[in-house]
Parts: structure tokens; C-alpha cells; sequence
């Protein structure tokens, strides 16, 4: 399961953070081991220790977008994003 860190500070990738999970947002996408089938690959949203995220419908939209495309140069590859869910299981609405 990927984990994206909502935070203003600049980390490095692969970095070891402490978080806290604020959201999951649902999403599916082309199975590396099984061509043509879709798995899900759910992603949780996270803030740093002591920090918010205002996780708004143009936040949403802003993360679709990135996650929608980041495979583009995978040909055949495909992503969906479903809602978003806050910690407690309440709808963020999709």
C-alpha cells in the first residue's frame, strides 16, 4: 500500500517519517503480474506528526490528476481513483 505525506516541508524519497493517517483514498490499477487485470492499490493519506491537511475538492481533484497520469509513459497501463475516505471510515465524497 503507497502512503503520500501531505506536508508543506521538503522530505526525500525513501525517507522515514512519523505520521499519522487522515485519509485512504481508493484506487485501482493494471496488475503488474497479471496483464489486463485491474488489483487495488489503495493509497493512504498521511500528515506529519502535529500538522493538518485540508483535504478540499481541489485537493482531490489536484491528486487525481497526478495519480491519473504518473503512468503515462507505461504503455497500457491504467488507473482509476474511487473516493476518498477519512480516518473513521466517514466518505470524503468522490
Amino acid at each position: 500500500m503507497d502512503c503520500f505525506v501531505l506536508t508543506d516541508k521538503r522530505l526525500k524519497s525513501g525517507q522515514l517519517v512519523e505520521c499519522e493517517p487522515v485519509a485512504l483514498m481508493e484506487q485501482t490499477e493494471s496488475s503488474w503480474e497479471r496483464p489486463g487485470e485491474q488489483e487495488e492499490d489503495h493509497t493512504i493519506l498521511a500528515t506529519l506528526i502535529g500538522e493538518t491537511a485540508v483535504i478540499d475538492e481541489a485537493f482531490k481533484a489536484s491528486l487525481r490528476e497526478f495519480v491519473l497520469h504518473i503512468f503515462d509513459h507505461i504503455p497500457g497501463k491504467k488507473t482509476t481513483v474511487g473516493n476518498f475516505w477519512e480516518r473513521g471510515g466517514r466518505s470524503l465524497h468522490k
